[in-house]
């Protein structure tokens, strides 16, 4: 079967990975299939509210945590998650966030 991780890790001329019988590795498997599982929560969360608020930054951020996710489980490595998270931010900070266009407290959105 085709691994990627192995090619992106010769081609880099990264060191060999552990085996998958060493606890450090089974460990860091165990906390990337975790943060991915809420990656993909979180993605769905976002999908959800784009279905209901047609909000564009909601689809870009629902697709930037799936696609992180669904990385770092392919590659089974916690990079994607970190680039996942720092581009979620990007969007962010580039005004995409759904909340940024909520009224202030105490008053109503236009209809």
């Amino acid at each position: 079967m085709l691994d990627f991780g192995d090619i992106i890790s010769k081609w880099a001329g990264a060191p060999a990975r552990r085996s998958p019988t060493d606890p450090r590795s089974r460990a860091m498997n165990i906390v990337i299939y975790i943060l991915s599982g809420l990656f993909i929560l979180l993605a769905l969360a976002l999908l959800f509210t784009y279905y209901r608020s047609r909000h564009p930054g909601t689809l870009l951020m629902g697709a930037t945590s799936g696609a992180a996710a669904a990385l770092a489980l392919m590659l089974m490595h916690w990079w994607p998650l970190v680039v996942g998270f720092v581009s979620a931010w990007a969007l962010r900070l580039m005004g995409l966030d759904p909340g940024q266009n909520l009224p202030p407290p105490g008053q109503r959105r236009p209809e």
